[in-house]
C-alpha cells in the first residue's frame, strides 16, 4: 500500500522545546510611577542573553529569598459573559468582563523584605537583617501599596541556560493567607499578587524568553540566495536574493562588496532594505566607487542573534556616476 502518510510526519513535535523552572528568583521593588516605567525594559543581557548583572544593584530589585518547591504559581483571572436571545439556546456574542493575572509565592525564608510585602509596607528605609530591637508594625489602617515584581524561572544547564520571565510592571499584594508555626515543617509566608496596567510602562504583564539555550533554539540562520546586482546611477547598486529558509526570522541584512578580489564589509548606514517578502528581499548600496567592476554576497543575522555565512558571490557590475 502506497500514497499514505503517518501521522507523525506532521505532528512530531519538538521535544527540546519541553521546559521545566528548574530553579527561579522572585524579584521585588517599590514601584515608583514615571521613575520605574519598564516599556523597554528587559532583565537579560542583550549581548549574551544571561540574567544582567545590574538586576539586584542599579536595576532596584530585590529578592524574597528561598521559595518552597512549588515555586511561582500563575493564576489568569479571565471571565466572560454570553448574551442569550429568546429565539436561540445558543450565545450570540461573548464579551470579556475580566482580564487580569495573579501570582502566587510561597516564602520559605524570614526576612525584613517578606515582612513588608506581608504587611504592605514600603520596602525602602527597612532594618537591615539581624537588628537589634527588629520590629514590624501592622498599619492601623490597611495600606495599598504598590510594588513590580519580577519572577524568573531557569531551565537548562550552566552555561546553557534558557531563562523565562513574567514581569508585572504594576503590583499589589492582595492576599496573604494563614501561617503555621509548628515543629514539623517550616514557616512558609504565602503571598498573592494582582497585576494592574501601568500607565508608565503601557502594559500589565509582559512576558520575557532569553538565554543561550533559547537562542540557539531558533537554529543556525542559512545562507541568503545568490544576489541578482544591478548598477543604478549615483555610485549604487541593487541586489536580489531569496531570503534564508531557516525559521529563525525576522532577518537583518549585511552585504559585502568583492573588488579585485578584495572583499570589503559595506558600512550598515549604506545599505537599504527596499522590500522584503517571503520570495525575495531588495537591498540598495550606496557610496561605491565609480568604475569600480563590483560583484557582491549577502549575510543574514537572525532574530536570535545567528548569523549566516556569506551567499555566493552575485553577477558583477560596473559602477555607474
Amino acid at each position: 500500500m502506497s500514497g499514505f502518510v503517518l501521522w507523525d510526519a506532521f505532528f512530531g513535535g519538538n521535544a527540546t522545546r519541553i521546559t521545566k523552572a528548574l530553579y527561579g528568583s522572585f524579584l521585588v521593588r517599590d514601584y515608583g510611577d514615571a521613575a520605574t516605567a519598564v516599556a523597554a525594559y528587559s532583565p537579560f543581557d542583550p549581548e549574551t542573553g544571561n540574567l544582567s548583572p545590574t538586576l539586584l544593584t542599579t536595576d532596584g530589585w530585590r529578592d524574597v529569598g528561598l521559595l518552597s518547591e512549588q515555586g511561582v504559581s500563575f493564576a489568569p483571572q479571565f471571565q466572560t459573559v454570553d448574551t442569550m436571545v429568546w429565539q436561540s439556546r445558543q450565545a450570540q456574542r461573548t464579551d470579556v468582563t475580566q482580564d487580569a493575572e495573579e501570582c502566587s509565592i510561597q516564602c520559605a525564608e524570614a526576612s525584613p523584605v517578606v515582612d513588608a510585602l506581608r504587611e504592605n509596607l514600603p520596602l525602602q528605609g527597612l532594618p537591615a537583617m539581624g537588628a537589634i530591637g527588629y520590629t514590624v508594625t501592622k498599619p492601623k489602617v490597611p495600606q495599598m501599596v504598590y510594588r513590580q515584581v519580577l519572577a524568573l524561572g531557569v531551565d537548562g544547564s550552566s552555561g546553557h541556560n534558557e531563562y523565562f520571565g513574567v514581569l508585572f510592571p504594576r503590583s499589589l499584594m492582595i492576599k496573604p493567607d494563614k501561617v503555621d508555626w509548628q515543629a514539623k515543617t517550616e514557616i512558609l509566608t504565602p503571598l498573592t499578587f494582582g497585576s494592574y496596567p501601568d500607565p508608565y510602562s503601557g502594559f500589565s504583564v509582559r512576558r520575557f524568553r532569553e538565554g543561550p539555550a533559547w537562542r540557539a533554539s531558533g537554529g543556525t540562520t542559512t545562507a541568503p540566495g545568490t544576489p541578482v546586482a544591478v548598477a543604478v546611477a549615483g555610485a549604487k547598486a541593487t541586489l536580489t536574493f531569496a531570503p534564508p529558509t531557516s525559521p529563525n526570522g525576522p532577518f537583518l541584512y549585511r552585504a559585502n562588496k568583492i573588488v579585485a578580489g578584495v572583499t570589503t564589509p559595506v558600512p550598515p548606514a549604506n545599505v537599504t532594505v527596499n522590500s522584503t517578502s517571503p520570495s525575495a528581499v531588495v537591498l540598495t548600496v550606496t557610496g561605491l566607487t565609480v568604475g569600480d567592476a563590483s560583484t557582491f554576497t549577502v549575510q543574514a543575522t537572525g532574530a536570535n542573534g545567528s548569523q549566516s555565512v556569506p551567499s555566493t558571490a552575485s553577477n558583477s557590475i560596473t559602477v555607474l556616476a
